[in-house]
């Protein structure tokens, strides 16, 4: 069993007293009904957004609270992911997928995988939604992809949780600030 950390956020006014919050997908995804919930992956991604956020969180007089959520995956496929190796994992890196299973994405999606301007493959959120919906993918708890936006350099890595019911953990940074609450997940999560 391998478990993965994908990163969210809630802020909440300084006043504010509610004893839940709902974690929702990350900014530009928030408030968009789409299935799955949308997070940061990985250490970069999470550096680069969230210390952004918290900034904005201060000028907004809110708190800014980290939640992780920590999901086994099962079996983590280390180096580049076969067709064959789907069947094995609840987890796929689309960054680290083979010729072969890149040629099998291109066939569900019906398109090339598209490139920003220094090559890096990107996928919009509807590209992702679609391949897990392809009976091939159905079975993933979480999708990370190098999400579109950047023109230059490496993506970022975001992710897509799709099941609630191999979540182990959900923890929150800076617990000290404002009033104690819980996380209450979306409700299309299904939670074991």
């Amino acid at each position: 069993m391998s478990e993965v950390k994908l990163t969210g956020y809630i802020m909440r006014d300084y006043d504010e007293t509610a004893s839940i919050s709902k974690l929702e997908s990350v900014a530009p995804y928030t408030n968009q009904n789409q299935e799955g919930l949308i997070l940061h992956y990985g250490f970069k991604s999470v550096l680069s957004n969230l210390s952004e956020l918290r900034m904005r969180a201060d000028s907004y007089s809110q708190y800014f609270f980290e939640v992780n959520v920590t999901v086994d995956v099962g079996e983590f496929i280390f180096g580049r992911v076969s067709e064959e190796d789907l069947e094995e994992t609840r987890f796929l890196n689309l960054a680290y997928c083979n010729k072969d299973l890149n040629k099998q994405i291109e066939t569900v999606l019906g398109k090339k995988i598209e490139k920003n301007l220094t090559k890096n493959a990107v996928y919009a959120v509807e590209d992702v939604i679609a391949l897990h919906n392809d009976p091939l993918f159905a079975h993933l708890d979480v999708i990370v992809f190098p999400g579109k936006g950047r023109q230059r350099g490496k993506p970022d890595p975001m992710s897509i949780l799709f099941y609630g019911d191999n979540v182990t953990g959900v923890t929150v940074t800076n617990p000290n600030k404002g009033e104690p609450f819980e996380v209450e997940m979306p409700d299309f999560l299904e939670m074991a």
